[in-house]
């Protein structure tokens, strides 16, 4: 196993071809055209840090910034995202290091939060844990599927999205509810999803329409590796919408499996209950919270809203929660939370009747 010459930097558009075929050589040919895609999107390259080995890179990985919502109060944060590195370049530290440097500019630059999906267990090793349930998926019963089809009247049409919808697709947006945490999609990230589908015969964004009216949209993503094409969670408005944009995603698979993921949408949600059959993916959404006492101080009006919902909305007092290596102290006052600041570590919180 060669020793690596090189140290981590930030990519540049020198790069940008050799980040592409890691990914490729990593994860198939279907990461390539996405790849490009985010390539253009926001800072570009520069999202991505590398490690070179005497000129040829051997490992890489982006940190895509987002902004996320939790129950309306929004959180800055980033995804790590296409982390490859040669086969032959493994096992040498390489992604610790390009974390550690995603992680310092993630700090520099206000964040609270940083997701990753991925390999089981691995990025524990890192600073990340289980944060958040993987959506459930869905198999399509197509008897149950055609019967809703039916029962709907006449079917809406479905066709790729274009330049055109953008509006359309922004004003869908205010039917996904502000409860619980979800990614903020402006005009710029819906830019990037319509760049996706534009990248390649992997990816794709489908509309429903109805008399001139965008009712639904869909993103799908076809991994021909796996023989699955992922139907990614939508937002449909109207009845109808979601089984014909679940029989468009059908007849885009071919002979790869439909795998359709929940969505908070509440007419999604109910009708994919209609159509098909679940099965839960045990695994979660990776999280890492850096500074746990900032993340609950912006997220102090969500803490005050839950408590005044809850049985304890008279109480007043302090909960100290051990972090194990820190820990964090919440004052209340008759169902407001007034304060939040650091309280020392307690290695064993259960032996004083604490909470860990």
């Amino acid at each position: 196993m060669p020793a690596v010459t090189g140290a981590v930097r930030q990519a540049t558009e020198a790069d940008a071809e050799a980040i592409v075929a890691l990914a490729v050589e990593a994860f198939g040919e279907s990461d390539g055209p996405a790849v490009r895609a985010y390539q253009g999107f926001g800072e570009g390259v520069a999202m991505w840090t590398v490690v070179d080995d005497g000129g040829r890179v051997v490992s890489a990985s982006a940190r895509i910034p987002h902004t996320f919502s939790l129950d309306g109060v929004e959180l800055p944060g980033s995804q790590i995202e296409y982390v490859a590195t040669a086969a032959s370049h493994r096992r040498q530290g390489l992604v610790r290091a390009q974390f550690e440097h995603h992680h310092a500019r993630a700090a520099a630059e206000g964040e609270l939060i940083q997701f990753i999906g991925g390999i089981p267990y691995l990025y524990r090793r890192f600073g990340y844990g289980y944060g958040l349930d993987h959506p459930l998926l869905f198999l399509t019963d197509e008897t149950r599927l055609a019967r809703q089809v039916s029962s709907s009247g006449s079917p809406p049409q479905v066709r790729d999205a274009t330049p055109d919808d953008l509006d359309d697709l922004l004003a869908l947006e205010t039917r996904r509810p502000d409860e619980g945490i979800r990614t903020v999609r402006d005009r710029a990230r819906w830019q990037l999803h319509l760049d996706l589908a534009a990248s390649g015969p992997f990816e794709h964004l489908l509309v429903s329409e109805c008399g001139g009216r965008i009712t639904g949209w869909a993103r799908l993503h076809h991994r021909p590796e796996e023989r699955q094409l992922h139907f990614l969670p939508s937002v449909c408005a109207e009845p109808g919408a979601l089984p014909a944009l679940v029989r468009a995603g059908l007849a885009l698979a071919g002979d790869s499996v439909l795998v359709i993921y929940d969505s908070t949408d509440p007419l999604v949600h109910a009708e994919l209950r209609t159509i098909g059959s679940s099965l839960v993916y045990d695994l979660g959404i990776y999280a890492r919270v850096a500074d746990p006492v900032a993340m609950l101080q912006r997220l102090q009006p969500v803490l005050s809203a839950r408590l005044a919902a809850s049985p304890y909305a008279g109480r007043s007092g302090e909960l100290a929660i051990s972090l194990y290596t820190s820990g964090v102290r919440i004052a209340f006052e008759r169902g407001e939370v007034v304060g939040v600041d650091r309280a020392p570590a307690v290695e064993d919180p259960a032996a004083e009747q604490g909470v860990g």
